[in-house]
């Protein structure tokens, strides 16, 4: 089970310095089209979430992930650290 995305957060606040990590409160819209309808939809209740939003410590955006998506996992959020991690070592090997 993945961990929450206030715990990821924190973590790579405290472990890597040249990112910053923020949460926010979203919300997914979940309204949806019957097949074969293109103007009819149908009102959905919505879905809300945490977004953990990951910014280069100069301010652009590398990465977000929201858990109000439908089927989304906080899963995606450490594979993208892991892969992250891993680039960022190969990058220090070439220095």
């Amino acid at each position: 089970m993945a961990r929450r995305l206030s715990t990821i957060a924190k973590w790579i606040n405290d472990n890597l310095p040249e990112l910053h990590a923020a949460i926010r409160e979203d919300r997914c819209n979940t309204d949806r089209q019957p097949r074969g309808c293109r103007y009819i939809t149908r009102k959905g209740k919505g879905r809300y979430g945490n977004k953990i939003i990951v910014r280069k410590v100069g301010g652009d955006e590398i990465f977000s992930h929201s858990a109000a998506e439908t089927y989304r996992s906080n899963d995606e959020v450490e594979q993208w650290l892991a892969d992250y991690l891993k680039t960022r070592k190969m990058r220090k090997k070439k220095s």
